[in-house]
């Protein structure tokens, strides 16, 4: 059953209902499971991770699927619905934590290459107004002594990173500012699809692997 539930990468939730005669179950064959590490988390024992979570709805997870109990015919609609948001809320969950941490990290990736690779900049985290006269948020704005800026901008595979990152620093470069230079930073030890590189390389920014980055950078780098 297809349903308006939607994931963190806007695929819609589906489930699966078995049974017959006066028995039937609905289940999302770990379809939230599925959906996180497709986009790149690693979750172990998920069963004994989300149990309690899914049984205050009354559900249970085995084998990484979220099942209800054993219904009849007449409730079917309402447990797809129940399976279908409970599939989505828990997608959406491990999602958000384990983005949250792989941000922290790579972020951290970034930031403490940049402070050792430009000693001589002040390093800081600014708002840059882009043509809309919209204010963006850069984490990493290199402001060297001549006035010269560089901004680094790490972006992380997923949807939300990829979609904010792509507007800011196109915003930004069609700003047309003379004294700044910008660079996309993305994790290469990560399984990227061609597709979202292609669509931040739209912005004009161009796209730097982490892998490459400290060279790169400093060759980047705006100074007189």
């Amino acid at each position: 059953v297809n349903t308006h539930c939607l994931y963190p990468s806007n695929g819609s939730v589906q489930v699966t209902v078995m049974g017959g005669g006066s028995s039937y179950f609905v289940s999302d064959a770990a379809g939230a499971i599925r959906e996180a590490e497709k986009a790149g988390a690693q979750i172990e024992h998920p069963d004994r991770l989300f149990s309690k979570q899914l049984a205050k709805q009354g559900l249970f997870i085995k084998g990484g699927a979220i099942f209800s109990p054993t219904i009849s015919i007449d409730s079917v609609p309402a447990a797809v619905v129940l399976v279908a948001n409970a599939s989505k809320e828990l997608a959406d969950s491990i999602f958000q934590s384990w983005r949250l941490t792989r941000e922290r990290n790579f972020k951290a990736l970034v930031r403490s290459s940049l402070k050792s690779e430009f000693t001589e900049g002040d390093l800081r985290e600014e708002k840059i107004v882009g043509t809309s006269n919209k204010p963006h948020s850069f984490e990493n704005v290199v402001r060297f002594m001549n006035g010269t800026i560089l901004l680094v901008d790490p972006v992380l595979r997923d949807p939300t990173s990829i979609n904010s990152r792509f507007v800011a620093n196109l915003d930004v470069r069609e700003k047309h500012y003379q004294h700044i230079t910008q660079r996309i930073v993305y994790d290469d030890e990560e399984d990227w699809q061609a597709a979202d590189l292609n669509l931040l390389g739209i912005s004009g920014v161009p796209l730097i692997p982490f892998s490459k980055a400290t060279l790169a950078l400093r060759q980047a780098a705006p100074r007189q």
